[in-house]
């Protein structure tokens, strides 16, 4: 019987069919697979995370940009970690934000949108503002409400974004310098302040928007489900997870915290 085809050869077979892009295992252990993709100067970590306990790991490489997948989540969310590829390496369908209508979206619309075209966990989150190209959304940006800061202004309030995403396969173009002039123009933020994913981003396109870095957040610590590869957050108390099945833990690479003052 022929034996069932590996995570890591499905992802390389799906970035040359789906996204045409010529990849190569340059390393390989039981636990990862560096995949590099010359064309783009990118490195892709590929972790087992279904069979064996992952610790992403940020190891210098040539100087290659680094991406870190897991198994779990390719599976769980391909389309979006495929689509998020694909954006990564410019092969996003662009429209321009100058194209496109700024409005406000209800909690519904947030939420849906993130489901279908975001990998972390949906928030609601207070204030939330779209982009609209037609009558289609392309992308959207959550913010927290106004937080008072010590030793500033009475009136100083800081926000947070909580999740900005585009519509899979697509990149709109001053998408998030857009959303974030709604928040601005609507309530006076004196900074607004977010958290950067150390898997996917270095902050780099943040900073071009007047962010800067304030430091690293730990790793989060997840547990695995390796039947129906669903995550858990260690120590939520409102994702209890059955003890008795087989799981699996990983670590991921924690944060960049960033604020733009304003």
């Amino acid at each position: 019987m022929e034996a069932e085809p590996k995570s890591v050869d499905l992802f390389i077979k799906q970035l040359k069919e789906e996204l045409g892009v010529q990849a190569s295992i340059i390393e390989q252990s039981a636990v990862v697979a560096k995949i590099l993709i010359d064309s783009a100067s990118l490195l892709i970590k590929f972790y087992n995370s279904l069979h064996f306990n992952v610790k992403h790991v940020e190891e210098p490489f040539r100087g290659l940009r680094q991406i870190h997948i897991d198994e779990d989540l390719f599976l769980e969310r391909n389309k979006v970690i495929m689509a998020r590829l694909g954006a990564a390496l410019g092969l996003a369908h662009r429209i321009y934000a100058r194209s496109t209508n700024l409005v406000r979206i209800n909690k519904e619309e947030a939420l849906s949108f993130q489901k279908e075209h975001h990998l972390q966990v949906p928030l609601p989150g207070k204030y939330r503002y779209g982009l609209l190209c037609g009558e289609v959304l392309m992308a959207i940006a959550v913010f927290s409400g106004g937080r008072k800061m010590r030793d500033t202004a009475p009136e100083y309030r800081s926000f947070e974004l909580l999740r900005c995403c585009n519509r899979s396969g697509y990149l709109v173009v001053g998408g998030l310098s857009k959303l974030l002039k709604g928040l601005v123009n609507a309530y006076q933020p004196g900074d607004i302040m977010t958290y950067i994913d150390r898997d996917w981003s270095s902050g780099a396109n943040y900073e071009k928007l007047g962010f800067r870095s304030e430091g690293f957040v730990p790793p989060q610590h997840f547990m695995v489900n390796v039947t129906d590869h669903i995550r858990y957050h260690v120590g939520r108390a409102d994702q209890p997870m059955d003890p008795s099945v087989s799981r699996l833990w990983v670590e991921n690479l924690g944060s960049i915290k960033m604020r733009q003052v304003l």
